[in-house]
Formats: C-alpha cells, sequence, structure tokens
C-alpha cells in the first residue's frame, strides 16, 4: 500500500480512497498518517485476523478500534499464554490445530460491544517478535513507532539494522534507522532518539540519554529504497548483522 501511494505521489497521480481493509501485517500508525496524507485515507479496518495453519480466527466489526478484533468462537478456542494469542481449531478434525503458537501479542477486553455480540473480544498488539535485545536492554518497535507520532512525524516505512562498530579499540552496538522520505528539519532527529529513549522504559532505566545518542543513527533515504523481501515485497523490519 505505502509503496503505491509512494508512486501516485511521485507521478501527481490523485486518487481519494476513504477506506482501506487490510490483512496480513499489523498496518503502523505511520502506515496510515502517510495514506491519509495521500489518498485522503480516513478509515482503516482489518479484513479479518486469519493463519495459515489455523484458518480464520477473528473479524471486526463497526465498533472495533484499530486492532481490536471479536473471536470465531464457534470454530475457535483462544487462550492467552505469555501474551500470546494460542489457538485450537474446533472444526479441523483430519488435520488437528491443537493450541497453535500464533506469535502475536494480544490482550483481552473485558467490555461489552455495542454490536451486541458475546463473542470475545481482544486487541491484536503485533508480533511477539517485534522488539530487539540490544546495549543490554529490551526495545520495542512500538516504542519507536510511537516516537514518531509523539512528534507527529509521518513514517510509513522504516527498518532497524543492528551492527556491531569498533570506536576507539571498543565494540559498541549501534542501531541504525532507515527512514524512507524523511524530510523533515534536521533537529528532528535529536528529537527523535530523545523520544526514543523516553519511551523506552528498559533502556531509560538502563542508560544516560547521551549514551543513547551516540548509538543511535538516524538515516535518511530515498522512497522505494529500503531493502524488500523479493518473493512478497514486504519490507524485512529487523536486520541484525552484530
Amino acid at each position: 500500500l505505502v509503496s503505491y501511494a509512494n508512486y501516485c505521489q511521485s507521478q501527481n497521480i490523485k486518487l481519494t480512497i476513504p477506506h482501506i481493509f487490510y490483512a496480513g501485517e499489523h498496518i503502523s500508525q505511520g502506515a496510515k498518517d502517510f495514506l491519509n496524507l495521500v489518498w485522503g485515507t480516513q478509515k482503516f479496518s482489518s479484513a479479518g485476523y486469519a493463519s495459515v495453519d489455523a484458518g480464520p480466527i477473528a473479524y471486526q466489526c463497526e465498533h472495533c478500534a484499530s486492532g481490536e478484533h471479536h473471536l470465531f468462537a464457534k470454530q475457535v478456542h483462544l487462550e492467552v499464554l505469555d501474551e500470546e494469542a494460542v489457538v485450537t481449531s474446533l472444526f479441523r478434525k483430519c488435520m488437528p490445530i491443537i493450541r497453535y503458537k500464533t506469535g502475536d501479542r494480544i490482550t483481552l477486553i473485558n467490555e461489552n460491544c455495542p454490536c451486541g455480540s458475546r463473542e470475545p473480544k481482544f486487541l491484536l498488539q503485533g508480533r511477539l517478535d517485534g522488539q530487539v535485545n540490544i546495549w543490554s536492554c529490551r526495545l520495542l518497535i512500538s516504542d519507536i513507532e510511537k516516537s514518531f507520532s509523539d512528534l507527529g512525524l509521518i513514517i510509513p516505512l522504516y527498518q532497524l539494522r543492528l551492527k556491531t562498530v569498533k570506536e576507539s579499540d571498543e565494540l559498541i552496538e549501534k542501531l541504525f534507522i532507515a527512514v524512507e522520505n524523511f524530510k523533515e528539519d534536521k533537529t528532528k532527529i535529536h528529537d527523535i532518539k530523545k523520544k526514543i529513549y523516553e519511551n523506552s522504559r528498559d533502556v531509560k532505566a538502563t542508560h544516560s540519554f547521551d549514551f543513547i545518542s551516540s548509538v543511535i543513527e538516524i538515516l535518511e533515504v530515498p522512497s522505494n529504497s529500503i531493502e524488500r523481501v523479493s518473493r512478497t515485497g514486504k519490507v524485512r523490519l529487523i536486520i541484525d548483522e552484530r
């Protein structure tokens, strides 16, 4: 979607797409802001939550906020183990799917939905592997995305590269954040680092901001220049080169 929007913007193609249904990966706030800017998209909805092995798992009603879903309770049994959605198919008999670990982080929502459905409701919060372990800390992808959002930055696509760099006879872990089509003032780079520091509880409790500022690099790159997976066209969000 972002690649198509980039193309429309570069070719001055005027489109209005008021409502987008998406599936597959959880769409980031930065991508939503960018699609709103280019296409005027006001509403983003999940076309459904499913897995290749377990089949359809959940759906959205018109009252569901971003990331919220109702469980297909007649077809799927849901457990939450260490924040992970674990599902058992209630209709696959020949090839049973029992306590299948989805790899997705969810939180149950204990409230009645205005749509009247009594099927359990939960918030899909993204992949459990949406974090990097660096500087003896755990840095969540959601903390980085929140930092962009807090500053009002429209960052549709970015990529994290983790490298070990030798500086002054010392090996240092560095985080390089490649950001496509970043057109903000240079002072925003300092602000992004500051927000990442403030939003990451683990990093803030372990290191000073001066240290974190020295080991994070924000790289401004052209549209469509971030490495994609050739088979799917998706961006590899985290590349660990340490």
